[in-house]
């Protein structure tokens, strides 16, 4: 992460950074940023939550949530999670503002 930028975080200790590569197609009459409708985070195997904005770091080829995108657009990047070190936990997928849906997925 420290190549990704000088000023990134290091991950806090029985930590690691992992990198959640991320491809989002917006489909709808509006234009809208994907950070809107879109959440990615880490469940630990305890149930904890983790955010990307519980740690500060630039991830390299970030994901761009800002980036407006209309009907068929599409941003790819990648979030950067700072995770416990035995990688006990899934990666969720949250979709939409209001009416959410969600996914889990294990890491690689």
């Amino acid at each position: 992460m420290a190549e990704a930028n000088e000023f990134n975080d290091e991950a806090e200790e029985g930590n690691a950074y992992i990198l959640v590569n991320v491809t989002a197609t917006y489909t709808g009459e509006e234009s809208e940023m994907p950070s809107l409708g879109t959440e990615i985070a880490w469940v630990t195997g305890s149930g904890e939550t983790i955010q990307a904005f519980d740690s500060l770091a630039v991830a390299p080829d970030e994901f761009d949530g800002l980036n407006e995108l209309y009907n068929g657009g599409t941003e790819e990047g990648n979030i950067a999670l700072a995770v416990p070190e035995d990688y006990d936990g899934l990666v969720r997928v949250r979709l939409g503002m209001f009416d959410r849906e969600e996914a889990f997925v294990s890491a690689e």
